[in-house]
């Protein structure tokens, strides 16, 4: 008996599993303080490579069920999606005839208090009436191309 009793007392028994998983991360609620670069990278060939952004921004994020909603001031509301705690806004994306001009704000959140990302702009032209995109934005662009600013944020 006193065998059977110190096998049982040195043999592991499993941890109790924990019922309740761990919940999935979710984009941040509430105001960021944002630095934007005032610049783009990337390959399309510019005229003028300034974003024209503040560098210092102030964005708040409202998350409401399957949208997130992007206010970057009173004026500028955009409605974005998002996935886990990553998110993709369209600002302002316009396609006529053969031009096609991508804007988007994307990026997540790597802790709940920390915001980085990148502003886009994506263009696109084929054929004749192209002249519009290349007065607009460079005389020396190759479609498509692609350009990025970057921007970071911690919450206030």
């Amino acid at each position: 008996m006193m065998l059977l009793l110190l096998a049982c007392a040195s043999t592991p028994h499993p941890a109790p599993e924990d019922s309740a998983s761990p919940a999935a991360p979710t984009v941040s609620t509430g105001t960021f303080a944002v630095t934007v670069a005032t610049e783009w990278s990337g390959d399309c060939e510019f005229s003028d490579t300034n974003t024209y952004q503040q560098a210092q921004q102030e964005w708040t994020f409202d998350p409401r069920d399957d949208i997130l909603v992007l206010y970057k001031d009173y004026w500028n509301v955009e409605t974005c999606t998002h996935e886990g705690t990553d998110f993709s806004c369209d600002d302002g994306s316009w396609k006529a005839d053969r031009m096609q001009v991508t804007l988007l704000t994307e990026g997540g959140f790597p802790t709940e208090d920390t915001l980085q990302g990148q502003l886009v702009v994506e263009l696109d032209c084929t054929g004749t009436g192209c002249d519009t995109l290349i007065d607009e934005y460079g005389r020396h662009l190759e479609f498509p191309c692609r350009s990025e600013a970057a921007f970071d944020g911690v919450l206030e």
